[in-house]
Protein backbone atom coordinates (compact mmCIF):
# COMPACT_ATOMS: atom_id res chain seq x y z
CA UNK A 1 0.00 0.00 0.00
CA UNK A 2 2.67 2.50 0.86
CA UNK A 3 4.34 1.34 -2.48
CA UNK A 4 1.52 2.83 -4.75
CA UNK A 5 1.28 5.95 -2.27
CA UNK A 6 4.74 6.66 -2.69
CA UNK A 7 4.65 6.06 -6.49
CA UNK A 8 1.89 8.40 -6.76
CA UNK A 9 2.94 10.75 -4.92
CA UNK A 10 6.23 10.93 -7.01
CA UNK A 11 4.59 11.47 -10.06
CA UNK A 12 3.40 14.67 -8.78
CA UNK A 13 6.86 16.13 -8.40
CA UNK A 14 6.99 17.93 -11.92
CA UNK A 15 3.85 19.24 -11.63
CA UNK A 16 4.56 20.93 -8.14
CA UNK A 17 7.79 22.18 -9.52
CA UNK A 18 6.41 24.25 -12.21
CA UNK A 19 3.82 25.60 -10.12
CA UNK A 20 6.60 26.69 -7.31
CA UNK A 21 8.41 28.38 -10.49
CA UNK A 22 5.25 29.64 -11.99
CA UNK A 23 4.50 31.44 -8.36
CA UNK A 24 1.10 30.26 -8.34
CA UNK A 25 1.72 28.49 -5.15
CA UNK A 26 4.58 28.96 -2.31
CA UNK A 27 6.68 26.34 -0.75
CA UNK A 28 4.66 26.16 2.43
CA UNK A 29 1.19 26.25 0.09
CA UNK A 30 2.94 23.19 -1.89
CA UNK A 31 4.02 21.32 1.15
CA UNK A 32 0.20 21.31 2.08
CA UNK A 33 -0.88 20.22 -0.97
CA UNK A 34 1.40 17.09 -0.60
CA UNK A 35 -0.02 16.47 2.54
CA UNK A 36 -3.06 16.61 1.61
CA UNK A 37 -2.72 14.16 -1.12
CA UNK A 38 -1.12 11.73 0.72
CA UNK A 39 -3.62 11.97 3.33
CA UNK A 40 -6.02 10.90 0.64
CA UNK A 41 -4.03 8.16 -0.95
CA UNK A 42 -3.84 6.10 1.92
CA UNK A 43 -7.62 6.59 2.73
CA UNK A 44 -8.19 5.06 -0.75
CA UNK A 45 -6.26 2.34 -0.28
CA UNK A 46 -7.87 0.92 3.01
CA UNK A 47 -8.75 -2.73 2.78
CA UNK A 48 -12.81 -1.90 2.11
CA UNK A 49 -12.41 1.82 0.62
CA UNK A 50 -15.34 4.22 0.68
CA UNK A 51 -17.16 5.81 -1.68
CA UNK A 52 -16.90 9.16 0.27
CA UNK A 53 -13.12 9.20 0.15
CA UNK A 54 -12.95 9.58 -3.24
CA UNK A 55 -15.24 12.59 -3.73
CA UNK A 56 -13.76 14.20 -1.08
CA UNK A 57 -10.48 13.77 -2.96
CA UNK A 58 -12.10 14.88 -6.40
CA UNK A 59 -13.64 17.65 -4.30
CA UNK A 60 -10.33 18.84 -2.84
CA UNK A 61 -8.90 18.50 -6.88
CA UNK A 62 -11.84 21.07 -8.30
CA UNK A 63 -11.40 22.97 -5.74
CA UNK A 64 -7.22 23.43 -6.08
CA UNK A 65 -7.53 23.52 -9.89
CA UNK A 66 -10.03 26.61 -9.45
CA UNK A 67 -7.64 28.00 -7.29
CA UNK A 68 -4.59 27.73 -9.80
CA UNK A 69 -6.78 29.23 -12.19
CA UNK A 70 -7.69 32.51 -10.81
CA UNK A 71 -4.18 33.25 -9.41
CA UNK A 72 -3.20 32.45 -12.91
CA UNK A 73 -5.19 35.37 -14.14
CA UNK A 74 -4.95 37.69 -11.13
CA UNK A 75 -0.83 37.10 -11.79
CA UNK A 76 -1.62 37.93 -15.19
CA UNK A 77 0.51 34.39 -16.01
CA UNK A 78 0.54 34.42 -20.20
CA UNK A 79 2.68 31.92 -21.85
CA UNK A 80 2.02 30.79 -25.59
CA UNK A 81 3.28 26.74 -24.74
CA UNK A 82 0.90 25.15 -22.39
CA UNK A 83 3.01 23.74 -19.27
CA UNK A 84 2.04 20.47 -17.35
CA UNK A 85 0.71 22.66 -14.38
CA UNK A 86 -2.04 23.48 -16.88
CA UNK A 87 -3.34 20.01 -17.26
CA UNK A 88 -1.99 18.10 -14.87
CA UNK A 89 -4.66 18.63 -12.31
CA UNK A 90 -7.86 17.79 -14.26
CA UNK A 91 -6.21 14.83 -15.69
CA UNK A 92 -5.84 13.83 -11.75
CA UNK A 93 -9.61 14.76 -11.45
CA UNK A 94 -10.40 12.28 -14.40
CA UNK A 95 -7.74 9.90 -12.74
CA UNK A 96 -9.53 9.47 -9.45
CA UNK A 97 -12.97 9.24 -10.92
CA UNK A 98 -11.82 6.20 -13.26
CA UNK A 99 -10.81 5.28 -9.77
CA UNK A 100 -13.83 5.29 -8.05
CA UNK A 101 -15.72 3.98 -10.72
CA UNK A 102 -13.98 0.89 -11.08
CA UNK A 103 -14.83 0.37 -7.35
CA UNK A 104 -18.67 1.22 -7.83
CA UNK A 105 -19.36 0.47 -11.56
CA UNK A 106 -23.11 0.20 -10.14
CA UNK A 107 -23.48 3.48 -9.03
CA UNK A 108 -25.34 5.62 -11.49
CA UNK A 109 -24.85 9.08 -9.75
CA UNK A 110 -20.58 9.01 -10.44
CA UNK A 111 -21.42 8.21 -13.84
CA UNK A 112 -23.89 11.33 -14.03
CA UNK A 113 -21.50 13.23 -11.54
CA UNK A 114 -18.65 12.55 -14.29
CA UNK A 115 -20.07 13.27 -17.25
CA UNK A 116 -20.74 16.99 -15.58
CA UNK A 117 -17.47 17.36 -14.93
CA UNK A 118 -16.37 16.47 -18.07
CA UNK A 119 -18.71 18.43 -20.18
CA UNK A 120 -17.13 21.19 -18.00
CA UNK A 121 -14.04 21.31 -19.09
CA UNK A 122 -15.37 20.62 -22.83
CA UNK A 123 -13.49 17.48 -22.99
CA UNK A 124 -15.39 16.11 -25.98
CA UNK A 125 -13.13 12.93 -26.95
CA UNK A 126 -13.23 11.94 -22.83
CA UNK A 127 -17.16 12.38 -22.70
CA UNK A 128 -17.33 9.93 -25.97
CA UNK A 129 -15.39 7.33 -24.22
CA UNK A 130 -17.38 8.10 -20.55
CA UNK A 131 -20.79 7.22 -22.24
CA UNK A 132 -19.67 4.37 -23.87
CA UNK A 133 -18.36 2.94 -20.96
CA UNK A 134 -21.59 4.06 -18.57
CA UNK A 135 -24.39 2.82 -21.24
CA UNK A 136 -21.98 -0.53 -21.54
CA UNK A 137 -22.65 -0.82 -17.37
CA UNK A 138 -26.01 0.26 -17.27
CA UNK A 139 -27.75 -0.24 -20.92
CA UNK A 140 -31.04 -0.04 -19.05
CA UNK A 141 -30.87 3.49 -18.03
CA UNK A 142 -33.24 5.54 -20.28
CA UNK A 143 -30.93 8.89 -18.73
CA UNK A 144 -28.01 7.59 -19.35
CA UNK A 145 -29.25 6.89 -23.38
CA UNK A 146 -30.80 10.34 -23.14
CA UNK A 147 -27.88 12.49 -21.96
CA UNK A 148 -25.14 11.12 -24.97
CA UNK A 149 -27.73 11.30 -27.44
CA UNK A 150 -28.37 15.30 -26.30
CA UNK A 151 -24.20 15.86 -26.50
CA UNK A 152 -24.38 14.33 -29.87
CA UNK A 153 -26.71 16.53 -31.11
CA UNK A 154 -26.19 19.62 -29.50
CA UNK A 155 -22.74 19.83 -28.81
CA UNK A 156 -21.16 17.86 -31.29
CA UNK A 157 -24.00 18.61 -34.18
CA UNK A 158 -24.46 14.99 -34.99
CA UNK A 159 -28.08 13.75 -35.71
CA UNK A 160 -27.03 10.54 -37.18
CA UNK A 161 -25.13 9.64 -34.07
CA UNK A 162 -27.73 11.10 -31.77
CA UNK A 163 -30.86 9.08 -33.12
CA UNK A 164 -28.54 5.67 -33.22
CA UNK A 165 -27.88 5.87 -29.62
CA UNK A 166 -31.77 7.03 -29.27
CA UNK A 167 -32.27 3.74 -31.34
CA UNK A 168 -30.10 1.49 -29.47
CA UNK A 169 -31.42 2.29 -26.51
CA UNK A 170 -35.08 2.06 -27.21
CA UNK A 171 -34.07 -1.46 -28.51
CA UNK A 172 -33.00 -2.38 -25.15
CA UNK A 173 -35.65 -0.24 -23.45
CA UNK A 174 -39.15 -0.54 -25.62
CA UNK A 175 -40.87 0.50 -22.58
CA UNK A 176 -39.43 3.66 -21.48
CA UNK A 177 -41.82 6.65 -21.87
CA UNK A 178 -38.76 9.24 -21.24
CA UNK A 179 -36.97 7.45 -23.75
CA UNK A 180 -39.71 7.70 -26.18
CA UNK A 181 -40.65 11.58 -25.91
CA UNK A 182 -37.16 12.60 -25.83
CA UNK A 183 -36.37 10.96 -29.10
CA UNK A 184 -39.74 12.47 -30.35
CA UNK A 185 -38.69 15.84 -29.08
CA UNK A 186 -35.16 15.43 -30.81
CA UNK A 187 -36.27 14.83 -34.55
CA UNK A 188 -38.74 17.75 -33.88
CA UNK A 189 -36.13 19.88 -32.82
CA UNK A 190 -33.78 18.67 -35.72
CA UNK A 191 -36.56 19.68 -38.27
CA UNK A 192 -37.29 23.26 -36.37
CA UNK A 193 -33.35 23.98 -36.83
CA UNK A 194 -33.90 23.09 -40.35
CA UNK A 195 -36.89 25.81 -40.82
CA UNK A 196 -34.61 28.55 -39.10
CA UNK A 197 -32.37 27.86 -41.88
CA UNK A 198 -34.05 27.57 -44.31
CA UNK A 199 -36.13 30.94 -43.04
CA UNK A 200 -32.40 32.92 -42.56
CA UNK A 201 -31.61 31.80 -46.23
CA UNK A 202 -34.66 32.75 -47.63
CA UNK A 203 -35.55 29.33 -49.40
CA UNK A 204 -38.75 28.76 -47.16
CA UNK A 205 -41.85 29.01 -48.61
CA UNK A 206 -43.11 31.75 -46.98
CA UNK A 207 -39.88 33.51 -47.71
CA UNK A 208 -40.35 32.99 -51.42
CA UNK A 209 -43.58 34.11 -50.96
CA UNK A 210 -42.09 37.06 -49.55
CA UNK A 211 -39.62 37.66 -51.99
CA UNK A 212 -42.01 37.79 -54.84
CA UNK A 213 -43.83 40.33 -52.87
CA UNK A 214 -40.66 42.55 -52.42
CA UNK A 215 -40.26 41.97 -56.52
CA UNK A 216 -43.29 43.75 -56.79
CA UNK A 217 -43.07 46.32 -54.60
CA UNK A 218 -45.68 45.30 -52.52
CA UNK A 219 -43.72 45.34 -49.23
CA UNK A 220 -41.44 47.36 -47.28
CA UNK A 221 -37.91 46.65 -49.04
CA UNK A 222 -36.26 47.47 -45.77
CA UNK A 223 -36.95 44.31 -44.31
CA UNK A 224 -34.11 43.40 -41.82
CA UNK A 225 -35.37 39.75 -41.46
CA UNK A 226 -34.90 39.15 -44.94
CA UNK A 227 -31.51 38.07 -46.23
CA UNK A 228 -32.14 39.20 -50.45
CA UNK A 229 -30.91 36.61 -52.63
CA UNK A 230 -30.28 37.34 -56.33
CA UNK A 231 -32.29 35.16 -59.48
CA UNK A 232 -30.35 32.58 -61.25
CA UNK A 233 -31.26 32.75 -64.89
CA UNK A 234 -31.28 29.49 -67.35
CA UNK A 235 -28.59 31.69 -69.03
CA UNK A 236 -25.84 32.14 -65.94
CA UNK A 237 -25.07 28.25 -65.73
CA UNK A 238 -26.19 26.48 -69.18
CA UNK A 239 -26.46 26.96 -72.34
CA UNK A 240 -30.05 26.83 -73.54
CA UNK A 241 -28.59 25.38 -77.05
CA UNK A 242 -27.44 22.54 -75.73
CA UNK A 243 -30.32 20.64 -73.65
CA UNK A 244 -29.56 17.35 -74.33
CA UNK A 245 -25.72 17.62 -72.96
CA UNK A 246 -23.81 17.37 -69.82
CA UNK A 247 -25.15 21.09 -69.06
CA UNK A 248 -28.54 19.84 -69.89
CA UNK A 249 -28.64 16.66 -67.51
CA UNK A 250 -26.99 19.37 -64.64
CA UNK A 251 -29.92 21.91 -65.31
CA UNK A 252 -32.14 19.12 -64.96
CA UNK A 253 -30.79 17.55 -61.37
CA UNK A 254 -30.25 21.29 -60.48
CA UNK A 255 -34.55 21.90 -60.86
CA UNK A 256 -35.34 18.49 -59.23
CA UNK A 257 -33.01 19.46 -55.84
CA UNK A 258 -35.00 22.99 -55.60
CA UNK A 259 -38.41 21.03 -56.08
CA UNK A 260 -37.10 18.38 -53.12
CA UNK A 261 -36.15 21.27 -51.45
CA UNK A 262 -39.52 22.92 -51.35
CA UNK A 263 -41.43 22.69 -47.70
CA UNK A 264 -44.59 21.30 -49.53
CA UNK A 265 -42.65 18.52 -51.11
CA UNK A 266 -40.52 17.74 -48.49
CA UNK A 267 -42.21 15.09 -45.73
CA UNK A 268 -39.77 15.67 -43.24
CA UNK A 269 -39.96 19.29 -43.12
CA UNK A 270 -43.68 18.76 -42.79
CA UNK A 271 -42.96 16.39 -39.61
CA UNK A 272 -43.15 12.85 -40.94
CA UNK A 273 -40.15 11.88 -38.47
CA UNK A 274 -42.05 12.89 -35.19
CA UNK A 275 -45.23 11.06 -36.55
CA UNK A 276 -43.05 7.81 -36.98
CA UNK A 277 -41.46 7.94 -33.38
CA UNK A 278 -45.20 8.22 -32.13
CA UNK A 279 -46.55 5.50 -34.35
CA UNK A 280 -43.87 3.37 -33.19
CA UNK A 281 -44.16 4.44 -29.48
CA UNK A 282 -47.87 3.86 -28.81
CA UNK A 283 -46.95 0.14 -30.40
CA UNK A 284 -44.64 -0.43 -27.89
CA UNK A 285 -46.88 0.99 -24.99
CA UNK A 286 -50.28 0.75 -26.13
CA UNK A 287 -52.57 1.06 -23.02
CA UNK A 288 -51.51 4.47 -21.82
CA UNK A 289 -53.44 7.89 -22.31
CA UNK A 290 -50.79 10.26 -20.08
CA UNK A 291 -48.11 8.86 -21.99
CA UNK A 292 -49.80 10.04 -25.62
CA UNK A 293 -51.08 13.13 -23.77
CA UNK A 294 -46.92 14.30 -22.99
CA UNK A 295 -46.51 14.29 -27.28
CA UNK A 296 -49.13 16.76 -27.37
CA UNK A 297 -47.45 18.71 -24.96
CA UNK A 298 -43.70 18.65 -26.49
CA UNK A 299 -45.81 19.66 -29.86
CA UNK A 300 -47.05 22.69 -28.23
CA UNK A 301 -43.36 23.62 -28.29
CA UNK A 302 -42.88 23.52 -31.99
CA UNK A 303 -44.32 25.12 -34.94
CA UNK A 304 -46.38 23.69 -37.70
CA UNK A 305 -48.00 20.48 -35.83
CA UNK A 306 -50.88 20.65 -36.24
CA UNK A 307 -51.44 17.62 -39.01
CA UNK A 308 -48.94 15.59 -36.11
CA UNK A 309 -51.63 16.50 -33.00
CA UNK A 310 -54.47 15.58 -35.25
CA UNK A 311 -52.83 12.33 -35.62
CA UNK A 312 -52.55 11.69 -31.79
CA UNK A 313 -56.04 12.63 -31.71
CA UNK A 314 -57.62 10.50 -33.83
CA UNK A 315 -55.22 7.25 -32.25
CA UNK A 316 -56.74 8.27 -28.94
CA UNK A 317 -60.08 8.20 -30.16
CA UNK A 318 -59.82 4.91 -31.83
CA UNK A 319 -58.11 3.50 -29.29
CA UNK A 320 -59.25 4.54 -25.81
CA UNK A 321 -63.60 5.03 -26.76
CA UNK A 322 -64.75 3.80 -23.52
CA UNK A 323 -62.25 5.96 -21.57
CA UNK A 324 -64.49 9.02 -20.21
CA UNK A 325 -60.75 10.69 -19.38
CA UNK A 326 -59.87 10.11 -22.76
CA UNK A 327 -62.93 11.36 -24.19
CA UNK A 328 -63.07 14.59 -21.88
CA UNK A 329 -59.49 14.97 -22.96
CA UNK A 330 -60.41 15.33 -26.42
CA UNK A 331 -63.33 17.22 -26.02
CA UNK A 332 -61.39 20.17 -24.41
CA UNK A 333 -58.78 19.59 -26.71
CA UNK A 334 -60.20 22.73 -28.84
CA UNK A 335 -58.77 25.19 -25.59
CA UNK A 336 -55.51 23.27 -25.18
CA UNK A 337 -53.45 26.34 -25.81
CA UNK A 338 -56.12 28.73 -24.12
CA UNK A 339 -53.75 30.41 -21.50
CA UNK A 340 -52.02 31.80 -24.16
CA UNK A 341 -54.92 33.38 -26.25
CA UNK A 342 -57.48 36.29 -24.69
CA UNK A 343 -60.45 35.38 -23.45
CA UNK A 344 -62.17 38.10 -25.57
CA UNK A 345 -60.71 36.55 -28.78
CA UNK A 346 -63.28 35.27 -31.29
CA UNK A 347 -61.05 32.28 -31.52
CA UNK A 348 -61.26 31.65 -27.89
CA UNK A 349 -65.19 31.94 -27.96
CA UNK A 350 -65.13 29.61 -30.75
CA UNK A 351 -62.77 26.98 -28.99
CA UNK A 352 -65.05 27.57 -25.87
CA UNK A 353 -68.73 26.42 -27.91
CA UNK A 354 -66.40 23.84 -29.90
CA UNK A 355 -65.51 21.80 -26.73
CA UNK A 356 -69.28 23.04 -24.91
CA UNK A 357 -70.46 21.36 -27.76
CA UNK A 358 -69.11 17.90 -28.37
CA UNK A 359 -69.05 17.43 -24.25
CA UNK A 360 -72.66 17.75 -24.99
CA UNK A 361 -72.15 14.98 -27.90
CA UNK A 362 -70.78 13.05 -25.03
CA UNK A 363 -73.51 13.14 -22.07
CA UNK A 364 -76.04 13.09 -24.96
CA UNK A 365 -74.75 10.01 -25.83
CA UNK A 366 -74.66 8.80 -22.82
CA UNK A 367 -78.62 9.38 -21.89
CA UNK A 368 -80.27 8.25 -25.06
CA UNK A 369 -78.40 4.77 -24.89
CA UNK A 370 -78.08 4.28 -21.38
CA UNK A 371 -78.42 0.42 -21.75
CA UNK A 372 -75.95 0.25 -23.99
CA UNK A 373 -73.30 2.29 -22.34
CA UNK A 374 -74.10 -0.12 -19.22
CA UNK A 375 -73.37 -2.90 -21.81
CA UNK A 376 -70.02 -0.86 -22.46
CA UNK A 377 -69.22 -0.09 -19.28
CA UNK A 378 -69.03 3.20 -19.60
CA UNK A 379 -69.27 5.25 -16.65
CA UNK A 380 -71.59 8.03 -17.31
CA UNK A 381 -71.29 10.10 -13.99
CA UNK A 382 -67.86 10.20 -14.70
CA UNK A 383 -68.45 11.79 -17.86
CA UNK A 384 -70.77 13.94 -16.04
CA UNK A 385 -68.09 15.08 -13.86
CA UNK A 386 -65.60 15.90 -15.96
CA UNK A 387 -67.63 18.03 -18.31
CA UNK A 388 -68.64 19.90 -14.99
CA UNK A 389 -65.45 20.74 -14.05
CA UNK A 390 -64.69 21.47 -17.22
CA UNK A 391 -67.24 24.29 -17.05
CA UNK A 392 -66.41 25.16 -13.86
CA UNK A 393 -62.89 26.07 -14.71
CA UNK A 394 -63.29 28.53 -17.12
CA UNK A 395 -66.74 30.08 -15.33
CA UNK A 396 -63.85 32.62 -13.16
CA UNK A 397 -62.58 33.69 -16.48
CA UNK A 398 -65.70 33.39 -18.84
CA UNK A 399 -68.39 36.18 -17.60
CA UNK A 400 -70.57 35.06 -20.72
CA UNK A 401 -74.09 34.76 -19.92
CA UNK A 402 -74.80 32.07 -22.66
CA UNK A 403 -71.96 30.10 -20.27
CA UNK A 404 -73.56 30.66 -17.06
CA UNK A 405 -77.00 29.08 -18.40
CA UNK A 406 -75.68 26.21 -20.04
CA UNK A 407 -73.81 25.63 -16.46
CA UNK A 408 -76.95 25.79 -14.79
CA UNK A 409 -78.42 23.43 -16.87
CA UNK A 410 -75.74 20.81 -16.64
CA UNK A 411 -75.65 20.85 -13.06
CA UNK A 412 -78.86 20.91 -12.89
CA UNK A 413 -79.07 17.35 -15.19
CA UNK A 414 -76.14 15.98 -13.75
CA UNK A 415 -78.36 16.55 -10.34
CA UNK A 416 -81.37 14.95 -11.47
CA UNK A 417 -79.49 11.69 -13.36
CA UNK A 418 -77.37 11.18 -9.89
Amino acid sequence: MADTVQYYLEQMVPELEDLEQKGIFSKAEIKSIVKKRTKFEYALKRRISKKVDYLRYAEYEMNLEALRKKRKVRLDIKSNKTSLSDYAGVRRIYFIFERVLRKFKGDVALWLQYIEFAKGNGASRTLGKIFASAIQMHPTKPSLWIMAASWEFEENANIVAARVLMQRGLRLNSTSTSLWHEYFRLELVYVEKIKARRKILGIDQRSQSTLEELEAGQTDANDDNMIMLPKITGEEFVDEADETGEKGAVRKMEESMVEALKENNNPVLEGLLGRIVYRNAIVAIPNNLPFRKKFIDIYADFSDTEMGEQEIYESIRRDFPQNTEARSYLAARHLSRANEVDVENPEFVKGLRSCVEEFGRCVEVSQVKRSECNALELPTSEMWEHYTRFLEQWRRKVTDENLVRIMFLTFHRFAVDG
